[in-house]
């Protein structure tokens, strides 16, 4: 998913822009959340369909922020922020299925 944090998005209580998106899964498959930042010191949030909440800033680096491997059916919160107030810019949101291993 192609995204943009810019002057028209929702702003957290400490300044920050942050856009939001949902997943519904439909299995308990593993998955990874993956965002790559441009212009901007992304952060990412995802909170699972049982309320558990991961957060991460920097994945080695400053433009990439990743969470998992994760799982769990159900509609799952995804937040894509950055870590400083008022910046902006583009990010591409991946969701990464891996296999189930038994």
């Amino acid at each position: 998913i192609q995204g943009r944090l810019d002057y028209s998005d929702q702003k957290a209580l400490k300044g920050e822009y942050f856009d939001t998106h949902s997943w519904d899964a439909s299995s308990d498959d593993p998955v990874i959340f993956e965002v790559l930042s441009l212009g901007f010191d992304g952060y990412l949030v995802v909170t699972s369909p049982t309320g558990q909440v991961w957060r991460n800033d920097d994945a080695g680096s400053t433009q990439l922020s990743r969470i998992g491997s994760v799982s769990g059916a159900g509609k799952w919160r995804i937040d894509i922020t950055s870590n400083a107030i008022d910046e902006t810019g583009a990010y591409d949101l991946r969701l990464i299925m891996l296999p189930r291993v038994d």
